[in-house]
C-alpha cells in the first residue's frame, strides 16, 4: 500500500497527458466553482449574521410602528416620546435611541494642525450604547452625569484623530465653516461593533431635553428586555397606555394640556410592534433607516452558490464516466499482473480527490486576489479576506473532497466490474444502466443552467421596468442633487442657487423638493383630522414650478400659481380613498401642534411614483407648496434636449463645489441614480448574472468534453458508417438528436422551477413586471444554442477525418 500514492500520482498523469484538454476544462471548472462557492457564501455569511456579533441579543429588540407611514408600512424610526415612556414598563432594561435622520458629516480640525478630519456625528438620550452592551475601551460610553457634556466616539476614530485609543478626557476641535472653532471633551471610547451590524459607528452626542415632546419620528431606538414578554399584544396594550399617560404628564408639565387629546387619538390609532435586534435585517420593514434585505435573495443566492458546486461534481462525473470505456483494457491488464480490484479501485477515488484538492489549492491563490479586485469588491460587501473566513476554507476543501469521491467511486467500481476475459477482447462501452446516468446528469447540468438563464431573464426584465416604466413625470433629463445635510433653513440657498443655476447654457428650469421623487420611501407623513377621525397620508413640500416642470398628469384643478400661499395637489388614491378631499379643501400639511398649518387643495393628479418600486404607486399621496416653506433640500435641474448633458452635470457640480466645498453632493441625473437607490437589489441582479455565466461556462466545457470523449470512443462507428454511405450532415445529426432531445426535457424541467423563482422574487417589489413568456424560449435558445452548437462542432470535426485511418486505429 505504500505505493498506492505514487502509483496513483502517476496514473493521474498519464490520463491527464493522453486528455490534455479535457482534463484542464475539467480542472478549471474546479476552480472556478470552488472560487464561486467561497466568493457568495462570504455574502450568504455576511448577511445572515447581521446583528448577531452583539451580546445579550436575544434580549434585545427593536421598536417599530405605523405612526410615520401608511397604516400597511412599518417603520424604524420613531418620536423620542414612544421611547421615553418605555421607562415606566418592568420589563425594560434599558433602550438607546439614536438620531438617525439628522445625523451628518462633522468637520474636526487635527491636532497636529494639518487639515481636518471629518467624522459622522449623531445624537444619543443618556443610556448611550448601554442596550447594545457596548464594550467601554476608555473612559464612559454613557452619559450619568447629564451636566457634563461631551462625546463619546468609537476606537477606530480615536486611533486615527488621537493616534491612540485612550482618548477619555482629551478634546476634538469643531470645526464648522463660517463660525468659530470650539473644543468639545471626549468623555469615552467605545469598541467598534461587527460591520455587519446596525449597532452605532459614530461620534455620539447626547440629545439632552431635545425633542422631548415632539412627535417627529427622527430616531431608531432599540430596546434590551430584562425579560422577554411572552404575551406581545398584552405588552403592546401596556406600552400604548404608559405612552398616553407619559404625553399627559409631560404636556401638562409643560402647560400644553390641549394638544394631550389629540396626542392619545393618534396613539391609540398607531399600531407597534417588537422586533428582534437579529431578524431586523430580514424584517421587511418598508421604511428603515437600517439595513435591510430580502430573506429569499438570501436563501436564493446560497442555493446557486451549492448549484455551482453541484455542477462541477456531475461535470466531473461525467469526466471520469466518460473516459472509463477506454480505461477498461489498462485497469485490467494490471489484474492480471496481480493488483487487486481494492486497490485499483482506492487508486481511482484517490485520483479524483488529488485533483479535487489541487483544484482547491489554485482556488485558495485566486481567493487571495479577490480583495484587490474592484469588480469583484463592487459586487460583495464585508471582508473577503481568506483570513476572515477560516472556517469557509475548511468547508470548501470538505467540498472539494467529496465532489472528488463522488465523481470517481461509480467510475471506479464499474471499470473494474467485468470479468477479465471480456475485457482483454475490446473496448467496453458503458452499460445501459451507465449511459442512463450519465446521460441524467448530463441533463441535470443542464437544468440547472436553463434554471439560471431564465431566472436571470426575470430578473433583467424588472431591471428594465425599474428604468422605463412610467413614473408619472418627466424624469429622462433631469439632473438632481441634495443640499448639504447639517443646513437647517434652506430658503436662502434655495433663491441664489436657482439664480446660479438659470444663468447656465443647457438648463431649462429649476426646482426644489423635500425629497427626490422616485428615489426614496422615506417622505414626510401628516396626521390630520376629519370629523373627529384621525387619518395620516404621505406629503411632500416642493417649490412653486415644481409639478408643471415635471409635468406631472392633473386629473382636475390646476398647478401652483404665484398667488398661491398653502396650496395643495393630491393624488388620485387620496382622493378616491377620502371623497372629502375635493378641490377647494382645506387639509392639514404638518404635524407641528404648536403651529398647525393647513393647505387648499387645487388640484388632482394621476397617482405617480413618489417612492420606489418597493411601495405601491397607489398610496395616497400629496404635493404642498407652502410660500417661505425653509427645508427644500431635494434640487432638480430640468436639462434641454440639446443640451450636452455631460457638460451641464460638470458645471452644476462644479458650481456645487465652490458654493458648499467638500459638504458639496455630486449632480447625477435620474436614471444613473437609481443605481444607487436599488443598489441591493442590482448588487443581488449582478451577483446571480455572474453566477449563472459560471453556470453556462461549466455546463458547456461539460459538453464540450463529453463530446471529446464520445466521438473519440465512437470513432469506429462513425468510420464505418461513412465507409457504408452516411453523410456528414447525417452523422452531425445523429448526435444533434440525442442532445437535442436531452434538451428539451431538460428546459421542461427547469422552467417552472425558474418561474417559481422568479415570483418569489418579484413580489418583493409593491410595483414589478410581469414574467415575460419570451423569456423561456429566449433561454431555450441560448442555453440549447450553444448545447447544440458545440456537439455539432465536435461531432463534424470527427465525422470529416478519414473512415480509413478510424477503422485502421482500432
Amino acid at each position: 500500500m505504500t505505493e498506492l500514492p505514487r502509483e496513483t500520482f502517476k496514473n493521474l498523469l498519464y490520463m491527464a497527458r493522453r486528455f490534455k484538454l479535457a482534463t484542464a476544462l475539467n480542472l478549471l471548472v474546479l476552480v472556478v466553482s470552488l472560487v464561486s462557492f467561497y466568493l457568495f457564501m462570504t455574502q450568504v455569511q455576511y448577511q445572515a449574521t447581521y446583528n448577531h456579533g452583539i451580546a445579550d441579543l436575544e434580549r434585545m429588540y427593536r421598536l417599530e410602528s405605523d405612526f410615520v407611514y401608511n397604516e400597511w408600512e412599518y417603520s424604524d424610526i420613531v418620536g423620542r416620546p414612544f421611547a421615553d415612556a418605555l421607562k415606566s414598563l418592568p420589563e425594560v432594561e434599558s433602550y438607546s435611541l439614536l438620531d438617525c435622520i439628522n445625523s451628518y458629516q462633522q468637520a474636526f480640525l487635527k491636532p497636529d494642525s494639518t487639515g481636518e478630519a471629518r467624522y459622522e456625528l449623531t445624537l444619543a438620550n443618556d443610556e448611550g450604547l448601554e442596550a447594545f452592551s457596548g464594550i467601554p475601551v476608555h473612559g464612559e460610553i454613557a452619559w450619568s452625569d447629564t451636566s457634563q457634556w461631551g462625546i463619546i466616539i468609537p476606537e477606530r476614530i480615536a486611533l486615527d484623530y488621537f493616534k491612540t485609543s485612550h482618548a477619555a478626557g482629551k478634546e476634538m476641535t469643531v470645526h464648522d465653516e463660517g463660525k468659530e472653532d470650539y473644543p468639545i471633551p471626549v468623555r469615552g471610547v467605545y469598541k467598534d461593533f461587527a460591520t455587519n451590524s446596525d449597532a452605532p459607528t459614530a461620534i455620539l452626542l447626547n440629545m439632552g431635553s431635545e425633542d422631548k415632546l415632539s412627535l417627529n419620528a427622527y430616531y431608531r431606538c432599540i430596546i434590551k428586555f430584562k425579560e422577554v414578554p411572552s404575551d406581545w399584544a398584552s405588552f403592546e396594550q401596556r406600552y400604548k397606555r404608559a405612552l398616553v399617560e407619559y404625553l399627559r404628564q409631560e404636556l401638562s408639565a409643560s402647560g400644553k394640556e390641549v394638544h394631550a387629546s389629540n396626542y392619545e387619538k393618534r396613539v391609540k390609532a398607531t399600531n407597534f410592534k417588537f422586533t428582534p435586534y437579529k431578524d431586523t435585517y430580514f424584517s421587511n420593514t418598508s421604511f428603515t433607516q437600517g439595513e435591510s434585505n430580502y430573506k429569499v435573495m438570501l436563501y436564493l443566492l446560497g442555493m446557486a452558490s451549492l448549484l455551482v458546486i453541484a455542477l462541477a461534481a456531475i461535470n466531473f462525473l461525467n469526466f471520469t464516466l466518460a473516459e472509463s470505456p477506454m480505461r477498461i483494457r489498462g485497469l485490467n491488464a494490471r489484474r492480471i499482473v496481480g493488483a487487486s480490484r481494492r486497490r485499483i479501485r482506492l487508486g481511482l477515488v484517490g485520483e479524483g480527490v488529488l485533483t479535487a484538492v489541487a483544484a482547491w489549492v489554485l482556488s485558495l491563490v485566486v481567493c487571495s486576489v479577490l480583495p484587490r479586485v474592484g469588480a469583484v469588491t463592487s459586487l460583495t460587501e464585508g471582508d473577503l479576506s481568506l483570513a476572515a473566513h477560516p472556517w469557509l476554507m475548511m468547508l470548501t476543501l470538505v467540498l472539494a473532497i467529496a465532489v472528488g469521491i463522488i465523481a470517481s467511486a461509480y467510475p471506479s467500481r464499474y471499470s473494474t466490474s467485468f470479468p477479465l476475459a471480456m475485457t482483454i477482447k475490446g473496448n467496453i462501452g458503458l452499460t445501459p444502466r451507465g449511459l442512463k446516468l450519465r446521460w441524467a446528469l448530463v441533463g441535470l447540468q443542464e437544468g440547472i443552467t436553463f434554471l439560471m438563464v431564465i431566472y436571470i431573464g426575470i430578473l433583467l426584465t424588472q431591471t428594465r421596468y425599474i428604468y422605463n416604466s412610467p413614473y408619472g413625470y418627466e424624469k429622462q433629463d433631469l439632473l438632481v442633487t441634495e443640499l448639504p445635510e447639517n443646513r437647517l433653513d434652506y430658503s436662502g440657498d434655495n433663491d441664489s442657487l436657482s439664480q446660479a443655476l438659470s444663468r447656465m447654457a443647457g438648463i431649462e428650469e429649476v426646482v426644489f423638493s423635500e425629497r427626490q421623487l422616485g428615489q426614496t420611501d422615506g417622505h414626510s407623513m401628516v396626521w390630520t383630522d376629519h370629523e373627529d377621525e384621525a387619518f395620516k397620508y404621505t406629503i411632500m413640500h416642493t417649490s412653486i414650478n415644481f409639478p408643471r416642470s415635471l409635468n406631472i398628469k392633473m386629473i382636475e384643478g390646476r398647478y401652483f400659481e404665484p398667488g398661491d400661499t398653502a396650496a395643495m395637489i393630491v393624488n388620485r388614491a387620496a382622493a378616491e380613498r377620502w371623497p372629502w378631499m375635493r378641490l377647494g379643501a382645506v387639509i392639514g400639511s404638518n404635524t407641528s401642534e404648536e403651529e398647525r398649518e393647513s393647505a387648499v387643495i387645487v388640484g388632482v393628479c394621476e397617482n405617480l411614483r413618489y417612492g420606489t418600486t418597493r411601495i405601491s404607486a397607489g398610496t395616497p399621496f400629496a404635493m404642498v407648496y407652502q410660500k417661505g416653506y425653509p427645508y427644500l433640500s431635494s434640487v432638480g435641474v430640468r436639462v434641454s434636449a440639446e443640451a450636452d448633458r455631460d457638460a451641464v452635470r460638470q458645471q452644476v457640480d462644479s458650481l456645487m463645489r465652490q458654493r458648499y466645498g467638500p459638504e458639496a453632493t455630486g449632480a447625477v441625473y435620474f436614471n444613473d441614480q437609481l443605481k444607487d437607490t436599488y443598489k441591493k437589489e442590482f448588487r443581488y441582479m449582478n451577483q446571480m448574472i455572474l453566477l449563472s455565466i459560471i453556470c453556462i461556462i461549466i455546463t458547456l466545457i461539460g459538453i464540450i468534453c463529453l463530446t471529446i470523449f464520445e466521438t473519440e470512443y465512437r470513432r469506429k462507428e462513425i468510420g464505418i458508417r461513412k465507409v457504408v454511405g452516411a453523410t456528414t450532415g447525417e452523422i452531425v445529426a445523429m448526435f444533434g438528436r440525442r442532445y437535442g432531445w436531452l434538451t428539451l426535457v431538460s428546459f421542461a424541467v427547469a422552467a417552472p422551477l425558474a418561474y417559481v423563482s422568479g415570483v418569489s422574487t418579484l413580489t418583493n417589489f409593491a410595483e414589478h413586471t410581469a414574467i415575460k413568456w419570451w423569456i423561456f424560449p429566449a433561454g431555450l435558445a441560448v442555453v440549447g444554442g450553444i448545447t447544440l452548437g458545440i456537439v455539432a462542432l465536435q461531432s463534424w470535426r470527427t465525422a470529416r477525418e478519414n473512415p480509413v485511418n478510424s477503422i485502421k486505429s482500432e
